[in-house]
């Protein structure tokens, strides 16, 4: 798998996400398995962004930011 590529995965299954630094707010993650399936999708006739940004409204930063368990080490960057 290359950053950039687009692919079919097939087969795979998900689960809570836990620990830390995780790079999105999702609680959700996808592991693969043996008999996952992974191809990769030549067409390019319609753009995926590269990376996954969440926007929030200032005034909510500050609360969200407090709301961490462990400030020092957030699961996932509000700067």
């Amino acid at each position: 798998i290359e950053e950039g590529g687009l692919y079919d995965i097939l087969n795979f299954y998900t689960k809570e996400a836990k620990g830390t630094m995780r790079p999105v707010s999702s609680n959700i993650l996808i592991n693969f398995s043996q008999s996952t399936s992974i191809q990769k999708i030549t067409a390019d006739d319609f753009m995926i962004p590269l990376h996954k940004f969440e926007f929030v409204d200032l005034g909510d930063l500050f609360s969200l930011a407090s709301s961490y368990a462990e400030p020092d080490s957030p699961d996932y960057s509000t700067g």
